[in-house]
């Protein structure tokens, strides 16, 4: 039986991929214009005990009506708690002064600052000519960052079954052995059911994201082809099941910091299927 449409990556994909990550830019998750920020001549711990300000972890230092640097108040505040700061030190003695590493432009993709966020968990934004917004690793639960994600999930299960109908270009079912006997039955009763209203070719069609990396694991050492230091193939499945079913997939910072890692690992994996 042969498929009455194109495959899925019968396009332009790096053209098509741009495009639409380019869309999801850092304007549409920031915070812009009436923000909460810190003068350089305030005392540090006025900063961090004033209530307006103490549910914000980071703040932009304003100087005579222009960001001038970035002060991480949450972090301060342990600081200052555990006497590591003086309490006479000004907000300009700990904050951080403007660079490439706390500034990122509106324009930008979400996936640039998602991939670095675990290091740089906030930048301030510049938009046009004047740094007016501030971008911290809690926005990535945001809406626009969802399409993204699942845009970059769905390529990277595309280029694995790919890859498997490749290595079982004789017989795609082949590679269903290769999985537990419960997977396996899994895979058998979707299958039967699908055949039945003639929606499927074989059966890699009905595996999951986390059977192709099983496949492709077992098949080629998938992990030690990439050297998935950094990131594991079980956070690809919790993101992508996250993101599919509308769950929490950043709901701590921990998590977030994961999603950095992940993010990271699954460019990868995508460079090295490509």
């Amino acid at each position: 039986m042969r498929s009455w449409a194109p495959h899925a990556l019968d396009v332009d994909v790096e053209s098509t991929l741009a495009a639409i990550e380019g869309a999801a830019t850092v304007d549409l998750i920031g915070t812009f214009g009436d923000l909460k920020c810190a003068e350089p001549d305030e005392a540090v711990p006025d900063v961090v005990r004033d209530p307006s300000r103490q549910d914000f972890d980071y703040l932009p230092v304003r100087k005579n009506g222009r960001i001038t640097g970035l002060f991480r108040r949450a972090e301060i505040a342990r600081q200052l708690e555990e006497g590591n700061i003086q309490c006479r030190a000004h907000v300009s003695d700990q904050m951080e002064a403007l660079s490439e590493e706390n500034i990122v432009s509106s324009g930008a993709s979400v996936l640039t600052f998602i991939e670095t966020a675990d290091y740089h968990p906030c930048r301030l934004v510049l938009r046009k000519t004047a740094i007016d917004g501030i971008i911290t690793i809690s926005d990535l639960q945001r809406l626009p960052v969802r399409p993204v994600l699942f845009l970059l999930i769905t390529h990277l299960e595309l280029l694995m079954e790919s890859k498997i109908r490749k290595l079982f270009s004789e017989d795609p079912d082949r590679s269903i052995e290769l999985l537990g006997s419960k997977k396996r039955k899994r895979i058998e009763r979707e299958w039967t059911r699908r055949r039945d209203h003639n929606l499927v070719i074989d059966k890699l069609i009905v595996t999951g994201i986390s059977d192709k990396i099983e496949i492709l694991e077992k098949r080629v050492g998938l992990s030690l082809q990439v050297d998935a230091q950094g990131g594991d193939f079980g956070g690809i499945v919790d993101l992508r099941n996250g993101v599919a079913h509308a769950d929490g997939y950043a709901p701590t910072p921990e998590k977030a910091q994961e999603l950095a890692r992940t993010v990271r690992l699954i460019r990868k994996l995508i460079r090295h299927l490509q």
